[in-house]
């Protein structure tokens, strides 16, 4: 802690004493800073789950904030963020955490053809299925590396970069140790040819720590011996990835593969000591490997895109007693749309590091200037074929310039409750959704938009309705009222879930305040997926640049 405190204070001197060489000369040093805060008033609704945790029992207020903030000069990048969380459930959505101080800082800087970084960084080889260190606050993630990184560019063209150091857990780290290498290209064809290649090639190695190893050994010695297993330090991770482009036709793929490792299977099948079979959370020994690829083709007036991947036992942690979100050093690409409409994203599919096959298709067409046709589908199978996910869906949208928009589309979808959220007695999730988005431009200043969704799902937590009405005053006012009511639930009582609320906007700063009244229910982005508690009380929201 104290050599922390110590770097903080030597980049915060530094910092300040550039800013105020720049205040007293005319230096080129630029300073930038970036607020954002989120507070929670927490009122008890038990009709909806909305209790049962301290912020509910008894300390009725919450908040999160991150300040950040930048300065460059003399060819440095140096950077400090602050982080708070008091009374938060975004790191565990069932606890509360309470802790503040410094969540990040770095410095960086090129020197000719060799660049440096050091503190806690946020990278990734190819697509990220090896390795990939980044920051997802609305899910409670931040999987910075905590080291140095070196890059050596040879030309405008070819670059390598090296690093080692250790994954941040909230204010700390894990022990074990994290190191990559990567090499990356790009060759493009001459004057009379529009053809390009970027081709690379990434390694990493993880090494447990002594007392993570320990965890491991002890909980293996409870296994019979048919299950029991040689755990290894180190994990190795390999990948190739290419992308071409010629003309409107785009292609990428990626191969990755990784040493036998162990992996925690949380529907894994063992025997106890007394020779009976039980199912839950049980560590296997497995190598793995990811098939990755992408297609794109377009033309004026359409465009398709394609991906698809096979994985095959593909996780890569800190540790491999972390479980959910936790100590994640891969990413391994979603085969699902990321719907932007209430009741499209209800039900999103997590991705499957145990084993997926899976492909989604994507069509985009103008048949007229004024007018855009969507088509999608996304069907993903375990190993074995049996079906997880499929989505079809169509979208139209006519715009008429400086007059209106009008979006109307269908969604079919279904949905594996078993896998994704663990439920080994719920039914497969079929649902069937239309949905309507009209908004009228009345002038520069003034818009109203109204959206209309409707879900028939006679599975799960039944059908829905979810209406939103918003008008905004450009450049300062938005309001917002909406409810979403399942008026037709499989079983238990009807609830309405609504938000009023007010945005305002001046220059930089952006504030809002929200009435909300939310269900429990899982939220995913790119396929990392988080559960999110039922929430009753009011929203605060800012955001601020300066």
């Amino acid at each position: 802690m104290c050599i922390r405190i110590n770097v903080l204070l030597t980049v915060l001197l530094i910092a300040l004493q550039s800013v105020a060489q720049d205040e007293t000369s005319s230096g080129s040093g630029v300073f930038n800073a970036y607020l954002t805060t989120q507070a929670n008033v927490f009122m008890r609704d038990s009709n909806i789950g909305a209790s049962g945790t301290p912020q509910y029992d008894h300390q009725l207020f919450g908040a999160e904030t991150w300040l950040d903030a930048r300065y460059s000069n003399w060819g440095f990048d140096l950077g400090l963020r602050f982080d708070l969380y008091h009374n938060s459930n975004l790191i565990n959505p069932q606890a509360s955490f309470n802790q503040q101080g410094l969540g990040r800082w770095f410095i960086k800087r090129d020197i000719s053809k060799l660049g440096f970084e050091a503190g806690y960084i946020y990278d990734q080889i190819g697509s990220g299925i090896i390795y990939r260190a980044y920051e997802q606050r609305n899910l409670g993630l931040d999987n910075a590396l905590y080291g140095l990184k070196l890059q050596y560019r040879f030309n405008d063209y070819w670059q390598v970069k090296a690093f080692s150091g250790k994954q941040k857990k909230q204010f700390d780290t894990y022990e074990s140790l994290i190191k990559g290498f990567a090499i990356d290209g790009f060759v493009q064809g001459k004057d009379s040819t529009n053809w390009s290649w970027a081709p690379g090639f990434g390694f990493t190695n993880r090494t447990l720590d002594d007392g993570s190893m320990t965890n491991l050994l002890s909980t293996l010695a409870t296994y019979q011996s048919e299950d029991q297993f040689l755990p290894k330090y180190n994990n190795y991770a390999f990948t190739f990835f290419n992308q071409v482009q010629w003309g409107g036709l785009g292609l990428f793929l990626e191969t990755a593969l990784k040493s036998r490792d162990i992996l925690n299977d949380p529907n894994g099948m063992r025997r106890n000591a007394a020779g009976e079979i039980i199912t839950g959370p049980k560590f296997i020994h497995k190598a793995g490997q990811v098939l990755y690829g992408s297609l794109s083709y377009s033309k004026p007036g359409w465009g398709i895109s394609a991906e698809g991947k096979i994985t095959r036992y593909f996780g890569i942690r800190t540790r491999p007693q972390e479980e959910a979100n936790n100590g994640l050093i891969h990413f391994v690409p979603a085969m699902s749309r990321q719907n932007s409409y209430r009741l499209t994203s209800f039900y999103q599919p997590a991705t499957q590091d145990l084993g997926e096959k899976a492909f989604q298709l994507e069509g985009h067409f103008s048949p007229a200037g004024d007018w855009t046709i969507i088509l999608h589908h996304s069907n993903i199978n375990d190993l074995d074929g049996n079906k997880l996910y499929r989505e079809y869906l169509l979208e139209s949208t006519w715009r008429k310039a400086e007059s209106y928009t009008l979006i109307a589309g269908i969604q079919h979808q279904y949905y594996n409750q078993r896998v994704y959220e663990g439920k080994p007695l719920a039914p497969i999730v079929k649902t069937f959704i239309p949905y309507l988005d009209y908004t009228r431009q009345f002038d520069e200043r003034r818009a109203l938009r109204m959206n209309v969704e409707y879900m028939h799902n006679q599975q799960d937590m039944g059908s829905w309705i979810f209406m939103l009405t918003e008008y905004s005053l450009a450049p300062r006012w938005i309001f917002t009222l909406s409810d979403m009511f399942n008026f037709k639930p499989v079983q238990g009582r009807k609830n309405n879930y609504y938000t009023a609320g007010v945005v305002y906007t001046r220059d930089a700063a952006r504030a809002g305040i929200n009435l909300v009244r939310q269900r429990a229910g899982i939220v995913c982005t790119g396929g990392i997926c988080r559960y999110e508690p039922a929430f009753n009380g009011i929203k605060f929201n800012l955001e601020s640049r300066f």
